[in-house]
Parts: C-alpha cells; sequence; structure tokens
C-alpha cells in the first residue's frame, strides 16, 4: 500500500486559527456525556462563527469537529485541515503528557516559530494540543517526526518511535479534534467527570502549574 495517502500537506490557505476562517464549516461530532469517540459517529455541519452557540446548546454533551475545514455547507469544496496540531496524551500520567508538551514548545521556539504563532490547549482529560500556525507549506506528520528527532538530539529518546517515558504519546495527527471551549467527560467509579477544554498562550501554559491549569478547566462538578 502506498504511505502517500498519510501524507497531510498545509498550504498558504490554512494558515490560519480555527476562529478566523469563521465564514467556513466543520462537521462536528457528538456523544452522550462520558461516551468515547467512535468510528462511523454521523457528524453535523456548522459555520465556524456558529461553534460557540452550538456548545451552548450542547454543553453537556462530548464533542468533535473534524481537523479538515471547509468551504460550503455541503463540504464539496476543502480548505484542508487547519491548524497544524500536535497530539500529546497520556492516559496514565496527566504530568508527563505536561512535561512533554512544555519540551516541545521549547523545540518549537528554538525552530524559530513565533511565540504568537503557537497556542496550547488542554484536551480536559489525558493531554495537550499544541496548535502552530505554520510560516511556508508544511506536511503534518513530517513535521511532527521532525519534532521527534529533536527530541532524540536532547538525549529525549522515545520508546516505539514517539512513545515517551513508556507512556506519554506524541500522536499521529487525528482527522477528528477535541472542541476547544466543549466539555470533556469520562466515566470514573460510577459518575462522569467533565472538564472544560481550555485553550492557552505559551505564556498562560509557561506560568501555571499542572494543578492550576486543571483548576482552570475544573466545571466544579460531575454530570450524573
Amino acid at each position: 500500500m502506498s504511505t502517500e495517502i498519510y501524507r497531510i500537506f498545509l498550504y498558504d490557505e490554512q494558515f490560519f486559527w480555527l476562529e478566523e476562517k469563521f465564514n467556513c464549516y466543520v462537521e462536528i461530532y457528538r456523544q452522550k456525556p462520558g461516551e468515547p469517540f467512535v468510528e462511523g459517529l454521523i457528524g453535523e455541519t456548522v459555520k465556524v462563527e456558529e461553534i460557540p452557540t452550538y456548545i451552548q446548546n450542547h454543553e453537556n454533551e462530548n464533542l468533535w469537529r473534524s481537523w479538515t475545514v471547509y468551504k460550503n455547507r455541503d463540504r464539496s469544496h476543502e480548505v484542508g485541515p487547519l491548524p497544524l496540531i500536535l497530539d500529546i496524551d497520556d492516559e496514565f500520567h496527566l504530568e508527563k503528557a505536561h512535561g512533554l508538551t512544555n519540551i516541545c514548545l521549547n523545540i518549537l521556539q528554538q525552530m524559530g516559530i513565533s511565540r504568537d504563532n503557537v497556542r496550547v490547549v488542554f484536551t480536559g482529560h489525558k493531554g495537550f494540543h499544541i496548535e502552530i500556525k505554520p510560516y511556508e507549506p508544511v506536511e503534518a506528520r513530517a513535521f511532527q517526526n521532525q519534532i521527534i528527532e529533536q527530541c532524540k538530539d536532547k538525549d529525549f529518546i522515545p520508546l516505539n518511535n514517539n512513545i515517551f517515558w513508556g507512556s506519554t504519546v506524541l500522536d499521529p495527527v487525528h482527522y477528528q479534534v477535541r472542541l476547544t471551549g466543549s466539555l470533556n467527560s469520562w466515566h470514573y467509579e460510577n459518575r462522569v467527570i467533565s472538564r472544560k477544554v481550555i485553550q492557552l498562550s505559551i505564556d498562560e501554559f509557561s506560568s501555571l502549574h499542572l494543578d492550576e491549569i486543571l483548576e482552570r478547566s475544573s466545571i466544579h462538578k460531575s454530570i450524573d
């Protein structure tokens, strides 16, 4: 099988934050509180500028959006994926995901990417997304591999290429992305626990301890 299908390119029209494409559309997928994403969910097409209202109307549900952004409501014309995303997860040790996120942010700055072109999203549960506005066309998976190689150059050796410390994963790019501003909820000891998916600048991320990020994300209640 050709590996070409796994190459994901971002071009000039994709060098934006999602909210800057307010006249474009995404596909949004939703699940009941506590339920994870599964393949085959039927999505709804939502205009980018209408996403805050959509979140309010489905405030207790788990929400994801398509990484690909579309020019029209019937999704027949694509802008393409945006922004560029690095996905860092650790299902068991959030502090490790936090640490790897910090290491990747330092590498991005050393690569000369402006702090204004990078931001962090805490997904509310097990990890972080680093969102990047590139300066020039880039292939997403090659860019991710470059970050991994930079980690290796710092003697920060991953296990199985993209798995660090045994359980922290710098994931391949997903085609569905947790919707910033929505709730992330999961089952825990016969309850559904939830936190808000929050966006942070590099300065905010650097100035906050992990427990402060968790507090900012907390909604101080569980969903019964």
